[in-house]
């Protein structure tokens, strides 16, 4: 199965102009550069050499540019005008005409994806990244048909990069749905979290199945099946799982997962009654927010799943 891709866009031009730099940025050496490379400071002693960033990585497209990240504190409330979402166990289903089928272009100076909020040059195929001004050019913006790209006038757009054929929803397989909820951030915008979850729940079809994994210091997996309290495996925030519970979690994935509409009245119950930590007084005010083991533990609940299907 591919791996398919989706980007969300939020932007107001009015704050875009805000964040948006007003001066070519000065030159800066890559962040990506070889741990080998490293050059002179002002008094003669070599610099530590600049490590590497997301493992081995060499692609300049996969670090976003600074500039493009408000600075004032007024301006993070309203978070970065766009979103990635991936979903690596998807098999491509709902309306073969929602997906792109090819890899979405991208600024080659910053590596924001191409969206409904840059300026396009029909008669050129130029468009200007909203993010840091770069120009690029492409040969299919070229023309009347030029503007008509999904990405320029939709604000979701979903891309399926990789082989194989489209699944269309009324064939599909049921699927499993995993929710991994932060439990770190403010109590109000939980309660906004929550509210979106449930009803998310709330419209999938029936006969698809769904689990819910919580974090926030610690890695909570709910039993849905479990009715009148909630009843949950916790694992350690503090390092990513072990194999062996990875293993664990991949094998009894079945059985981690309960289908709707069974589940909804059980499920809705659990989110919510899921409340922020209690927070430290004085200077200890940091919450520990382990999203990548979460995300671990979330990702191998999916994969038991799919093997299991595959097997059964």
């Amino acid at each position: 199965p591919g791996i398919h891709v989706s980007h969300h866009l939020q932007a107001l031009s009015s704050l875009l102009s805000t964040m948006l730099p007003t001066h070519e940025p000065p030159r800066q050496e890559p962040a990506y550069a070889p741990a080998t490379q490293s050059t002179q400071s002002q008094q003669g002693r070599p610099q530590e050499p600049v490590q590497e960033i997301l493992g081995n990585t060499v692609d300049p497209l996969l670090r976003m540019s600074c500039s493009a990240v408000p600075s004032k504190m007024s301006l993070l409330s309203g978070g970065l005008p766009f979103g990635f979402v991936s979903t690596p166990f998807a098999d491509g289903g709902g309306d073969p005409g929602t997906w792109l089928r090819r890899t979405p272009e991208r600024c080659q100076k910053c590596g924001a994806y191409r969206n409904l909020y840059v300026s396009v040059e029909v008669t050129t195929g130029r468009w200007a990244c909203n993010f840091c001004g770069a120009i690029a050019t492409c040969d299919d913006l070229r023309g009347a048909g030029g503007l008509e790209h999904k990405e320029l006038k939709d604000a979701v757009v979903h891309f399926a990069e990789g082989g194989g054929d489209i699944v269309t929803a009324a064939g599909r397989p049921p699927c499993v749905h995993v929710f991994v909820v932060d439990t770190t951030v403010r109590a109000k915008d939980l309660q906004s979290c929550k509210e979106d979850v449930v009803a998310a729940a709330n419209g999938l079809p029936p006969g698809d199945r769904i689990a819910l994994v919580a974090f926030d210091s610690v890695v909570r997996i709910y039993d849905l099946t479990y009715q009148g309290a909630g009843r949950a495996r916790v694992l350690s925030g503090q390092e990513s799982p072990s194999k062996e519970q990875l293993n664990e979690l991949g094998s009894s994935g079945a059985s981690l997962v309960s289908e709707l509409p069974a589940a909804a009245e059980n499920f809705a119950a659990i989110v919510a009654a899921l409340r922020p930590p209690v927070r430290e007084s004085g200077r200890k005010r940091c919450r520990l927010r382990c999203m990548g083991p979460a995300v671990e533990v979330a990702v191998a609940i999916a994969g038991g799943c799919a093997s299991h299907r595959k097997r059964s």
